[in-house]
C-alpha cells in the first residue's frame, strides 16, 4: 500500500513539473516578444512570473532528483537546474539590454552585438529547458534497461539449468521469478513518471504482456522439467522465449525514449522557416513592382510582375490561413488577432497594386509615387505583423520560432535600412493601444 502511495506521489511531482515548466516555458517566450514590443510593463510582468515558475521547478526537480535514490542523476538534475537557472538569468539581462538600446536609438554597429548575445541567450534557455525535462525523465529508463538485461540473463541460466540438478533449477527458477517481478515495478514506475505519453503507453502495454508471457514460461519450464520427452511442451516454451525476447526488445525501446522538445524545436523552425521564405518572397515581388513603377515598360510587362507579386502574397497569406486550420485549439484571442492580420494584409496588397497600376500609367508623376512607397510601407508592417503572429506555434516551441524571426527578419531590414521593421511596426502598434 505505501509504495503505491509512493508511486502515485512520484506521478503528481513529475506531472507538476511538466505543468511549472510550460508555464516558466510561456512567460520566458513572452520574455522575448518583450524585445519585440519594448513594452517595459510587460517586461516586468514576464520577470516576476519567471521568478514565480523558476522557484517551483526547482522544487520539483530537486524532489524527483531526491527521489531517484541516485546520486548520479541526483547530480544531473542538480547541474541543469543551476544551468537553467543561469541561462534565464542571462535572458532577461539581453532582453533589457537590447530594448535599452532600441530606446535610445542605437546606430546599427553598435545594435548588432546587442542583438547577437540576446539571440544566443535565448536559445541557451530553450536547450536548459529541454535538459532538464530529460534528466528527470530518463532515470527510470536506464533501470529499466538494467532489469531487462538481467531478467534475460536469469532465463538463459534457467534454460541452462533445465536438464541439471533439482537444487540449481529451483534457485534459477527463483532467481528469474524475483527479477520478472522486479522488472514489471521499474517498468510501471517508469510509465507512471514519465513526461513522454507514448512512452508511457508503450511502456504499460509491453509490462503487462511481459508477465502474461514470463507466467505461461515457467509454467512450461516445470512441465518439461517434470517430463523430458514431451516435445510439444518443449515447442512452446521455445516458441514463448522467442516472444518473451521480443517484449523485452520492446520495453528497451520504450525505456529509452527521451523528451522530444528538441525535435519540436528543429520542426517548428522547418515549418517557420517556410513562413518566412514566402514572406520573404511576397516582400521582394511588391520591392520589384515599386521599381516598375518608376520605369518605362509595358502594360504587358508590368501586368506580369504586379500578377507575380500577387501570386506571391497570396501564397504567404494562405500559409497563414493554413497555420489557422492546423491548430484548431489555438487562443480564440491570438485567433481573432491573426484572422485580422490576413484581412489586413489581403487588404493592402490588393491597394498597392492599385496604386502601382495608376503610378504605371504616369510615372514622373510625384504624388502617385508617394502613394506607392505609402501603400508599400503599410503592405510591409501587414506582412510582418501576421509572419509574427503566427510564430507561436505553441509553448514549448514559441521561444525558439520568436527568437528565429526576430533576427531573420530584422538583419534583413537593417541591410535594407527600411524604416518599418517588424520591431517598429510592434511598438507602434503598442503606443496605439496605449493611447486607445
Amino acid at each position: 500500500m505505501n509504495n503505491n502511495n509512493g508511486s502515485n506521489n512520484n506521478q503528481d511531482v513529475s506531472a507538476q513539473l511538466i505543468s511549472d515548466m510550460d508555464q516558466l516555458a510561456n512567460y520566458v517566450a513572452n520574455l522575448v516578444m518583450c524585445s519585440i514590443s519594448s513594452d517595459l510593463l510587460e517586461l516586468k510582468t514576464n520577470c516576476e512570473g519567471i521568478a514565480e515558475y523558476m522557484s517551483k521547478v526547482v522544487k520539483q526537480a530537486k524532489q524527483i532528483a531526491l527521489d531517484s535514490k541516485d546520486n548520479e542523476t541526483r547530480i544531473e538534475i542538480t547541474n541543469c537546474i543551476n544551468n537553467l537557472a543561469s541561462t534565464i538569468e542571462a535572458l532577461v539581462m539581453r532582453t533589457t539590454e537590447l530594448i535599452g538600446a532600441k530606446l535610445q536609438n542605437l546606430p546599427l554597429e553598435q545594435l548588432k552585438p546587442v542583438k547577437k548575445n540576446f539571440a544566443i541567450s535565448s536559445k541557451e534557455v530553450g536547450t536548459a529547458l529541454n535538459s532538464l525535462v530529460v534528466a528527470t525523465d530518463k532515470r527510470g529508463g536506464k533501470i529499466v534497461v538494467d532489469a531487462v538485461n538481467e531478467q534475460k540473463i536469469a532465463q538463459q541460466q534457467l534454460l541452462a539449468t533445465l536438464k541439471g540438478p533439482q537444487q540449481a533449477f529451483v534457485n534459477a527458477a527463483k532467481v528469474a521469478a524475483f527479477n520478472s517481478k522486479k522488472l514489471n515495478k521499474e517498468a510501471l514506475y517508469a510509465a507512471t513518471n514519465t513526461v513522454v505519453p507514448s512512452k508511457h503507453q508503450m511502456l504499460k502495454l509491453s509490462a503487462a504482456e511481459f508477465i502474461d508471457l514470463e507466467t505461461k514460461f515457467i509454467r512450461g519450464i516445470q512441465m518439461v522439467r517434470n517430463n523430458m520427452q514431451d516435445n510439444e511442451a518443449k515447442s512452446e516454451i521455445a516458441s514463448q522465449y522467442k516472444l518473451i525476447d521480443q517484449v523485452l526488445n520492446d520495453i528497451i525501446e520504450a525505456a529509452n525514449i527521451l523528451p522530444a522538445f528538441s525535435k519540436k524545436f528543429e520542426a517548428a523552425f522547418e515549418e517557420f522557416q517556410k513562413m518566412l521564405d514566402l514572406l520573404k518572397n511576397a516582400q521582394q515581388s511588391f520591392e520589384n513592382l515599386v521599381n516598375a513603377c518608376k520605369m518605362q515598360m509595358s502594360d504587358a510587362e508590368f501586368l506580369a510582375i504586379a500578377k507575380k507579386s500577387l501570386e506571391a502574397s497570396n501564397a504567404f497569406i494562405q500559409q497563414a490561413v493554413a497555420y489557422l486550420n492546423q491548430n484548431p485549439d489555438l487562443d480564440p484571442v491570438r485567433r481573432a488577432q491573426i484572422q485580422k492580420a490576413i484581412n489586413d494584409a489581403k487588404q493592402s496588397s490588393a491597394n498597392l497594386i492599385k496604386a502601382a497600376r495608376q503610378a504605371h500609367t504616369d510615372p514622373n508623376n510625384l504624388d502617385y509615387q508617394k502613394l506607392v512607397d505609402e501603400n508599400k510601407a503599410i503592405l510591409d508592417r501587414d506582412l510582418n505583423t501576421l509572419c509574427i503572429l503566427t510564430s507561436a506555434h505553441n509553448e514549448k516551441e514559441k521561444l525558439d520560432i520568436t527568437t528565429k524571426l526576430y533576427f531573420d527578419t530584422m538583419i534583413n531590414f537593417d541591410k535594407n535600412n527600411h524604416t518599418h521593421s517588424p520591431l517598429l511596426v510592434l511598438n507602434n502598434n503598442n503606443n496605439s493601444n496605449n493611447n486607445n
